[in-house]
């Protein structure tokens, strides 16, 4: 992290704002990734123990196989064979966002995307897990979807307690500087900085891209 922001200064003057956010995401990307590993490693511990399951067990283990020797779009595919045919809705749920990530990696968005999405539409999923896929989703799509249609797709997490809201909120920060919305972006970043319950990482870039912001806002006056 601290050799991206040596670099801000020489971002600004280049109008390069965005793609250094889009940068600045990433960790937290993988963090989300490390969370539903961790996830799904328990569920397979446990569902390795009971002999109906084990079958979906092998299944979705020869897909994590097939993705970490770089076949993603092959694993992509066995995941979503997998989430169809499960009666189990552990499976259904972290086959699908597998997937969703294997499609990611691949550059397929559009797939990506509609994966996300059909975790967070399934109200049989627990809200914790629809709400993170709404969260995924947008991100994915904060390159090609307005500001507009951003805050409408996470508005549900927005306007609840989610765990995921202070990302959502990132997100929508980044959406708001896109579309040249600062004022929108600053307010969101500000609530972000002061807030208790931020996590501190989300805390510290929006401390740190308030700066940017207000830097940019300074050569911007001084020309």
């Amino acid at each position: 992290m601290a050799d991206i922001f040596h670099d801000i200064e020489d971002a600004i003057r280049q109008d390069k704002l965005k793609k250094l956010w889009l940068r600045l995401r990433w960790p937290l990307a993988g963090l989300v990734v490390i969370i539903v590993g961790l996830v799904i490693a328990y569920v397979l511990i446990t569902d390795a123990t009971e002999t109906r399951k084990l079958d979906q067990a092998l299944k979705f283990y020869n897909a994590l196989e097939v993705s970490e020797a770089g076949d993603k779009d092959t694993a992509a595919k066995m995941f979503l064979e997998l989430a169809k045919n499960s009666d189990d809705p552990a499976y259904l749920v972290f086959s699908q966002f597998r997937a969703a990530q294997a499609f990611t990696s691949e550059g397929k968005i559009s797939e990506a995307v509609n994966t996300y999405d059909s975790i967070s539409s399934n109200t049989k999923v627990f809200p914790i897990y629809r709400d993170l896929a709404t969260y995924l989703s947008a991100d994915l799509l904060v390159d090609t979807a307005s500001f507009l249609d951003i805050k409408e797709k996470i508005a549900p997490i927005l306007l609840g307690d989610s765990v995921w809201k202070p990302m959502a909120q990132e997100t929508l920060a980044l959406s708001a500087v896109k579309s040249g919305n600062i004022a929108e972006a600053r307010e969101i970043l500000g609530s972000l900085s002061i807030e208790s319950s931020v996590p501190s990482g989300v805390k510290e870039r929006s401390i740190k891209l308030l700066a940017v912001l207000d830097s940019e806002s300074s050569i911007s006056k001084d020309h």
